[in-house]
C-alpha cells in the first residue's frame, strides 16, 4: 500500500472516530431529559430506561463489533 493511501485511509479512520465521539458528546448530556420527558417526569422509569437502553448498546455493540471488523 502507498503512503498517500495508507495516510488517506488514516485520515478516514480518525474523521470516522471524531464524528463517533461528537455524537457521544451531544447525546449523552441530553438522553436523561429526553427520557424524562418521554416517562412522564418519574425519575424512577427514566433511571430504569436509561439502563435498558445502555445495556441494550452494550450487548449490541458486544456482538456485532466482529462482525463489522
Amino acid at each position: 500500500m502507498s503512503a498517500a493511501r495508507r495516510q488517506a485511509a488514516l485520515v478516514f479512520i480518525l474523521v470516522t472516530v471524531m464524528l463517533d465521539m461528537l455524537a457521544f458528546g451531544i447525546v449523552i448530556p441530553v438522553l436523561p431529559k429526553l427520557i424524562l420527558d418521554f416517562t412522564g417526569g418519574s425519575a424512577t422509569q427514566t433511571a430504569w430506561w436509561q439502563g435498558v437502553l445502555q445495556t441494550v448498546y452494550a450487548a449490541i455493540q458486544f456482538f456485532f463489533a466482529p462482525v463489522l471488523g
